[in-house]
């Protein structure tokens, strides 16, 4: 490859040599002329790929069933660490059949900008009216990327809504409180524990 500009003139070389490669024989050629034809390859692959986002998103694919926030409940008993717990859960009016058979999760803040994150629970209570829980969902498939942002897949699961919550209160389920509502009822805590 040749590359070059005269010191007192506007003359430039911009040449690739020629070449052999997987059989193939390749005469040399300018740089411009190999840039605009990718630029162009370039220009028509993304065009039609703005072509098939728009129909995709006329067609509202997938949008049943995806939440983009939890709510949560959680106990901090200030000289009983051992009773302190915290659950998430998604909510309903009277029957976790209200919801669909799937669930697809990934959680946004579009409160200043939108910020998503990855949803990283096992299990998704479903709490009605009341704070009875209902049932839950339990995650159909494992993040092997953190780093690649997608709604988390969870199934239902339509088991005794009060197992589940005892079961969940002995996990460790730490709370995002910039991607869900909820409540924490603190015992034992002065002011100036905050």
């Amino acid at each position: 490859m040749v590359i070059s500009h005269e010191l007192f003139g506007d003359k430039a070389t911009s040449q690739i040599g020629s070449f052999f490669k997987k059989g193939q024989q390749f005469k040399e050629e300018d740089i411009c002329n190999i840039t605009e034809r990718v630029l162009d390859f370039i220009k028509e692959q993304y065009s039609k790929f703005l072509t098939v986002i728009t129909e995709e998103i006329k067609s509202d694919t997938f949008v049943a069933g995806r939440i983009h926030s939890l709510g949560f409940y959680a106990q901090q008993i200030k000289d009983d660490p051992n009773n302190c717990f915290s659950v998430v859960f998604v909510e309903v009016q009277n029957s976790i059949d209200e919801l669909p058979h799937e669930l697809r999760i990934l959680l946004l803040n579009d409160k200043d900008d939108v910020i998503a994150l990855n949803c990283d629970y096992q299990e998704i209570l479903v709490r009605g009216e009341n704070e009875k829980y209902l049932g839950q969902f339990i995650c159909d498939e494992e993040i092997i990327n953190d780093s690649l942002l997608r709604y988390r897949r969870y199934k239902k699961d339509t088991c005794d809504g009060m197992i589940a919550f005892f079961n969940q209160t002995r996990k460790n389920n730490p709370i995002k409180p910039y991607f869900m509502s909820g409540k924490i009822i603190r015992v034992g805590f002065n002011e100036s524990d905050n």
